[in-house]
């Protein structure tokens, strides 16, 4: 069994309100992500922040997802990891941010298959680890989170060196991802403008004027 765990407990500072329901084309912006991941895992969960409203959300996202709030709050992304960890049913979970609309599926596929055996499967593009777009082995994952929590730490990248992590080079992401679209994020409403662009063009791509 596969899990996926969508990250939707940030502060969204930089946008002005709760961006995971911001309308992208049609659709609110979490939803994007829950059906990209839905693609490739048996279950998904939805981690929300400790302040959230809950209904909020159970509005809009079908009642298959299971939604977990953190355990502990103000600790950013390393809170929701370790709350949905606990949840999932999964031997490994895809993990995804709330505010990446353009996930790729096919780099999950990639992604569950190369963590086989390992402790995960990470990109690493531009000299930098992609944490928030990985598969992780759910209990060696777990035991690392909260041990770098005990030490004061707070990143998800802090983890890797209790790890044995697959590091997925940019050219292998580019197999499934040509144009590295899983990992566009938006933060404010100049990137959600973009977003709408890179749609507009997708639709004109795949159907050309005669």
């Amino acid at each position: 069994m596969k899990s996926g765990i969508v990250l939707a407990g940030g502060k969204s500072q930089r946008f002005g309100k709760n961006k995971a329901l911001v309308d992208l084309h049609g659709k609110p912006l979490i939803k994007w992500v829950i059906e990209a991941l839905d693609c490739v895992v048996d279950e998904v969960l939805l981690s929300l922040s400790y302040a959230s409203d809950l209904l909020e959300f159970r509005e809009i996202v079908d009642e298959k997802v299971i939604i977990v709030k953190d355990i502990k709050p103000n600790l950013g992304p390393i809170s929701g990891l370790l709350s949905s960890l606990k949840k999932v049913k999964g031997e490994y979970s895809a993990v995804a941010p709330c505010d990446s609309p353009f996930i790729r599926p096919e780099l999950y596929t990639i992604l569950f298959e190369k963590a086989k055996g390992y402790d995960g499967a990470v990109p690493f593009l531009n000299d930098y680890w992609e944490p928030l777009h990985a598969v992780y082995k759910r209990d060696t994952f777990l035991i690392s989170l909260e041990k770098v929590l005990s030490l004061g730490k707070k990143r998800p990248v802090d983890t890797y060196q209790y790890l044995d992590i697959q590091k997925i080079r940019q050219k292998e992401v580019k197999v499934a991802d040509p144009n590295l679209f899983t990992f566009f994020n938006i933060n404010t409403k100049n990137d959600l403008a973009k977003a709408e662009k890179i749609i507009e063009s997708e639709i004109q791509n795949t159907n050309p004027k005669r």
